[in-house]
């Protein structure tokens, strides 16, 4: 079964936010695999199909391998007759979903709701950083239902722990201030840096009580 080994099935879109960057970035495109939920994404200069082709020739089929099927949507990009003669060359499946039927391609779409709520709060940050930064966070969160994060399913390994640890409760005030609203989680966080620096102020007595 295709699905049953890791980057053999992957989910694609374009994520295209209104606005170039200053090293001319205008889209990136967004993988996903459909086993473990590992996400790739590469920047784009232009929405070509040469563009596109070479971007997954160069950032995905030369690191990761040649996936067996692509499921996509109906872009130009990805339903021109170049795109086609690239994945009949490479004996790939490209499976092209139905024009407006997004759920199909969800794995994606989720990703990029997450993708566009960080650029959104990050605002002031250049928006291919933010998704630079996000996509790690994302792939070095463990996962709830597997107690693994994104990137050992992968390739069998963890990046550095501690900082998977800040990484999880960002993402975690992310999700939050989602949830409650900016103002609320505003109070709800000024009230945690209260908690926290009490908790300290009570580990640093105790340690210097333990001294005398």
């Amino acid at each position: 079964m295709i699905g049953n080994v890791p980057l053999r099935k992957i989910y694609m879109d374009i994520l295209q936010p209104r606005r170039r960057t200053s090293i001319g970035t205008v889209a990136i495109l967004v993988g996903v695999d459909s086993l473990t939920r590992f996400v790739m994404t590469v920047s784009l200069m232009n929405l070509s199909s040469e563009e596109v082709i070479r971007t997954i020739l160069e950032n995905i089929i030369f690191k990761y391998g040649i996936p067996i099927q692509i499921i996509t949507d109906r872009d130009s990009c990805f339903s021109g007759e170049e795109f086609e003669k690239f994945r009949k060359a490479l004996n790939i499946q490209h499976h092209l979903i139905t024009a407006n039927h997004h759920q199909s391609n969800g794995m994606v779409e989720r990703i990029n709701i997450t993708f566009n709520e960080a650029m959104r709060i990050f605002k002031n940050v250049e928006w291919d950083k933010t998704v630079l930064s996000t996509i790690f966070c994302y792939d070095n969160t463990i996962h709830l239902k597997t107690g693994f994060t994104l990137l050992c399913l992968i390739f069998g390994r963890n990046s550095n722990v501690k900082l998977i640890r800040r990484i999880f409760w960002l993402k975690v005030c992310i999700l939050l201030r989602r949830r409650i609203g900016k103002n609320r989680f505003e109070e709800f966080n000024k009230n945690g840096m209260t908690c926290i620096k009490n908790h300290g102020k009570q580990k640093k007595n105790f340690y210097d009580f333990s001294l005398i």
